[in-house]
């Protein structure tokens, strides 16, 4: 499929769209993410400052409670009624957010006559009041939520917010048991606050334009809401409170929109404060970019698209034009020039265009002119050749004639060379041969006179050989007979071990008979037995052991008279070989002195036969160098003879070219 530039140019649009499209969309979707994850730093953030300032309300109000427990724990009974009242009016009025405080003894703790003491002071309007209405058992604060926690936990506690009739308030209250100094439990310390201080923290922070904030307990009950009235009427909240954890965001989904929830907990109670913001909101930023982002997009690819149509159009119109003079000018109309128009690549290409027409116009009339002149050389040129061909065949033929002898006289040379360069090289290897063989013969020569030596040696070991095996023969005797001996005496030894073993046994019955006065001489004939029995023993394996002596004692006796009869057959053998080894000596003496003669007869022939082949090669020499010369004269006038046909025939062909030319040149306008 053919296309033009243009085409090729305007292709590229769609790609341009391609990429202004991407870049725009990775554009809104990093946007958007930055713009989210700010959102959400934000809302962290602000819900963040907001539970650090309610826990530092918690964190004042729940010293007030500890430090009225650590006194209470320190002075216990010996503060009256009014000393407690006087220090809880000076801690009341330490704190703001504290409503009220009381210290609540363990029932007959303070006074074994009396069951509930408990003063308590709260605010009244701009005074401080003092109340004991709830040191009974109407009110039975051993049973209240804040003291059961606070005994449990040996520590501070919180409770949920509740609404106390008698004050007409919503209260949240702390309780933080005391203790003597023994550690035994005295009650605990209440101290209250106003909820509505805390919850108004709550229900007055400004969450963008439309987001609200909501707290609540940490059993998921809401305490504060945007909507204070339907506080309990909030079922998205209330279900996922339970998959909250200590702070973090959840995306949360209501009838009017989906909306970011960024919570927070706080450290002393465990409530939870949150941020909710609509997506709708957070999303509007991201939804304006996303407007700017398409529009940007629209108007760079209008533009885009415009740009590159015109440039292209710019681009190939001269192109075109210049194409039709080009095909012009390809027809043979060499009239034609373009005006340039511009000074970019188009405009040097329409210069040279009008460079090169005018160039050919003058090669054309140059061409016309050289055609005619060398029409006219060229059929003096083919003349001549015909006759210096003719000349030629001639001395060719003469030449060849000559260097066909020469090469058969050369080919004689070379093969009487050639036979006499084998028989010489057949006598230098007989040379080499003879050389060899007087070399062997000398080592034959020389290892027969060690063999002689060896074998003498040998001869003297074989006597000195037979010699010790005599020796050890009578060695061997003696050994035997001293064994025969040594048995004898074992015997001997054997029998008057029994014998004792005998006594050793009639002594142990004599000693019984004679009672307690033989009792020791018994025990010396027990031990005397033993010793019989053990030189019986011994005596036993000395009698086995002497017989395997004398066993392998007859062996060894036969093994050395083999010996000696081996002994006497190698001694004849060796006497044999030293013989053998003379008469070798001998031979090899007559052989050497052959060998010498026949060697001094081939260096003769050697020392001629280098003379004749000398004499050969030179003659097969000048030989082969008469044949190759005129095997070259042959060739050059060979190829002299070709070269004129050839020129001759090139001469033909340019005439009918020059013939050619001049009516194709004919063809062009200048």
């Amino acid at each position: 499929m053919k296309m033009s530039i243009k085409t090729k140019i305007l292709s590229f649009i769609p790609i341009m769209i391609i990429v202004v499209l991407v870049i725009s969309g990775l554009s809104y979707i990093f946007a958007k993410n930055e713009i989210e994850e700010e959102i959400e730093s934000r809302l962290a953030r602000q819900a963040g400052e907001t539970a650090g300032d309610m826990e530092t309300l918690l964190a004042e109000h729940q010293r007030i409670g500890e430090a009225l427990a650590e006194v209470a724990g320190q002075k216990g009974t010996t503060f009256n009624e009014e000393d407690y009242q006087s220090l809880q009016e000076r801690l009341i009025g330490m704190n703001d957010a504290t409503f009220g405080i009381g210290v609540w003894f363990e029932p007959y703790a303070y006074d074994e006559d009396t069951e509930f003491f408990g003063p308590y002071s709260f605010r009244d309007g701009e005074e401080i009041a003092y109340t004991d209405e709830y040191a009974n058992a109407d009110y039975n604060y051993p049973s209240q939520e804040w003291y059961t926690a606070g005994v449990e936990a040996q520590g501070a506690t919180w409770t949920a917010p509740y609404y106390d009739e008698a004050l007409d308030t919503v209260l949240v209250t702390t309780g933080t048991p005391f203790y003597t100094e023994e550690g035994t439990l005295l009650g605990a310390v209440s101290s209250d606050m106003n909820a509505e201080a805390i919850l108004a923290l709550a229900q007055n922070i400004e969450v963008g334009k439309n987001g609200w904030a909501f707290l609540m307990d940490e059993n998921g009950t809401l305490l504060a809401h945007r909507d204070a009235e339907t506080i309990e009427d909030d079922p998205v909240l209330q279900e996922i409170s339970g998959e909250f954890e200590d702070s973090g965001t959840e995306r949360v989904a209501y009838a009017d929109g989906d909306a970011v929830v960024s919570y927070t907990t706080l450290a002393q109670n465990g409530w939870k404060l949150g941020l909710v913001l609509p997506e709708s909101e957070v999303y509007a930023g991201v939804n304006a970019l996303l407007r700017n982002v398409v529009l940007i997009a629209v108007v760079l690819i209008i533009l885009t698209t415009v740009a590159m149509y015109v440039l292209a159009s710019k681009i190939t119109k001269p192109i075109r034009a210049l194409n039709e003079e080009v095909k012009h000018v390809a027809e043979g109309d060499l009239s034609r020039q373009l005006t340039v128009t511009s000074k970019d690549e188009t405009g040097e290409l329409t210069t040279s265009f009008n460079l090169m027409v005018t160039n050919l116009q003058n090669l054309i009339a140059s061409v016309r002119e050289s055609v005619h002149t060398s029409s006219d050389a060229v059929s003096q040129l083919s003349a001549i050749s015909e006759e210096t061909m003719a000349s030629s065949e001639q001395i060719s033929r003469a030449i060849q004639d000559v260097a066909e002898g020469t090469t058969n006289a050369a080919a004689a040379a070379e093969e009487s060379s050639n036979k006499t360069t084998v028989l010489s090289e057949k006598l230098s290897a007989l040379t080499v041969i003879s050389d060899s063989l007087h070399q062997q013969s000398e080592k034959v020569d020389e290892t027969n006179q060690k063999g002689s030596e060896k074998t003498s040696v040998l001869q003297v070991k074989a006597e000195q050989t037979d010699e010790m095996i005599g020796h050890v023969e009578e060695v061997v005797q003696d050994l035997s007979e001293q064994m025969t001996e040594v048995a004898s005496v074992v015997g001997t030894i054997a029998a008057i071990s029994e014998k004792t073993n005998l006594l050793a046994l009639n002594a142990s019955i004599e000693a019984a008979q004679a009672g307690e006065h033989g009792r020791g001489f018994a025990v010396v004939a027990e031990e005397v037995r033993k010793l019989a029995e053990q030189t019986a023993e011994a005596t036993r394996d000395i009698r086995d052991s002497m017989k395997d002596i004398q066993t392998k004692t007859i062996a060894v006796t036969g093994e050395m008279a083999n010996a000696r009869k081996l002994s006497i057959e190698q001694f004849e053998i060796t006497e044999e070989t030293v013989a053998s080894f003379g008469e070798i000596a001998k031979s090899n003496t007559t052989m050497s002195k052959l060998v010498s003669d026949m060697t001094s007869h081939i260096k003769d022939i050697e020392v001629n036969k280098e003379k004749v082949v000398s004499a050969i090669a030179e003659i097969a020499v000048v030989m082969e160098e008469s044949a190759a010369a005129s095997e070259e004269v042959s060739a050059s006038a060979t190829e002299q003879l070709t070269a004129l046909e050839m020129v001759t025939t090139s001469a033909e062909d340019l005439q009918v070219s020059s013939e050619k030319l001049v009516q194709q040149i004919e063809q062009f306008k200048s």
